[in-house]
């Protein structure tokens, strides 16, 4: 699994839920995505796809009891055709339904996976 980069505007405040947002010994993590592939390999480099998600969440301590956390988004995926990696690229762009007043609006991230 991939380590989460986000990219921010500089005039524009972090958005949505960042990175370690919540903390815990304990965490339930839910996604549902919907994936649409193109049969589309420019220079035959990549496979392209896109997708259309929903990601929900809460982290706790044995002492401590955390709110849920939700947002949806849209990404592109990226499979390259010639490593053998096995890596995916995402490009996510993510809105949160929780909590808009504390982290903002938007968030734009950037990882590799080994699932698509």
């Amino acid at each position: 699994m991939g380590v989460p980069v986000q990219y921010t505007c500089p005039n524009i405040p972090q958005y949505t839920f960042p990175f370690r947002y919540l903390n815990g010994e304990n965490k339930v993590n839910i996604t549902i995505e919907q994936r649409y592939f193109y049969h589309w390999y420019p220079l035959k480099t990549f496979q392209f796809a896109s997708a259309v998600f929903i990601d929900s969440g809460v982290a706790w301590d044995n002492n401590f009891s955390a709110n849920q956390v939700t947002n949806v988004g849209v990404g592109l995926r990226l499979v390259p055709t010639r490593t053998s990696s096995g890596k995916v690229l995402h490009l996510d762009l993510a809105f949160p339904i929780d909590d808009r007043d504390v982290v903002g609006s938007w968030q734009f991230q950037l990882r590799t996976k080994k699932t698509f």
